[in-house]
Order: structure tokens, then C-alpha cells, then sequence
């Protein structure tokens, strides 16, 4: 898989890399989902329960999204404080890994290094 012919693929894996993950943190949550996420996640914090997702400080249940997208963003704040780049960072790390699982999927499919870095690129 690491092959000469694959090197175009793993290039635009890593441009797409540098575009998600540049500037996750420069801007403010702008989004009315990125800031339920956030508040959802901080009362998860605050009240202990990583099970189900509150919003604020009511009684109001959050079960729009899979539990999963909440503990990663609780893992990123821990990892990387409470700011904009941590609630941010799981959704970027979702795509790159779902670009990586494609190019796989793509490779192993065709057999043909131009077919999978068209269908990633």
C-alpha cells in the first residue's frame, strides 16, 4: 500500500490534513449545533453523567447524535482544554480517517493507484 505509485494519494491525504486541522481554534462557534455540543458536553461534565447528553442545566435530553461524538469531544477537552479547537478536533479526525479508510477500501477494490487517488482527491 505504500508504493511508489501511491505516493499522489497519501500527498492529497496529507493537503487534506493540513485544510482540516489549520485553524480549528482561530474562530469562535458560530454554529448553533457546535455550541449544543459544547454546552451539551460541559454538562457532562459539570453533572457526571457521560451517558446521556443534557442540554445547559435542563432536563432536556440531547439525543439528536450518537453518544460516541460526545465522549470524543469530552476526550479532546481533556486533552486539549475547553476551547474551540477541542470541541473542533473530533470531527476533523473523523474525516481524516474516513479519507484513509477510502483510499484503503479504494486500493483493495481496484487494484489501481490513479483509480483510488481520483476517488480521494
Amino acid at each position: 500500500m505504500f508504493k511508489r505509485a501511491m505516493w499522489p494519494t497519501w500527498l492529497a491525504i496529507g493537503a487534506a490534513a493540513i485544510m482540516y486541522f489549520t485553524g480549528l481554534g482561530w474562530y469562535p462557534l458560530f454554529d448553533r449545533d457546535e455550541g449544543e455540543y459544547a454546552g451539551a458536553v460541559a454538562a457532562m461534565h459539570r453533572e457526571g453523567d457521560y451517558v446521556v447528553p443534557r442540554l445547559k442545566n435542563t432536563k432536556t435530553y440531547y439525543l439528536e447524535k450518537p453518544i460516541l461524538l460526545f465522549w470524543m469531544v469530552a476526550a479532546s477537552e481533556w486533552a486539549f482544554g475547553v476551547n474551540e479547537f477541542a470541541i473542533r478536533f473530533p470531527s476533523a479526525l473523523c474525516a481524516m480517517v474516513l479519507l484513509v479508510l477510502l483510499a484503503w477500501m479504494l486500493l483493495t477494490l481496484t487494484k489501481d493507484a490513479r483509480l483510488t487517488f481520483i476517488g480521494v482527491g
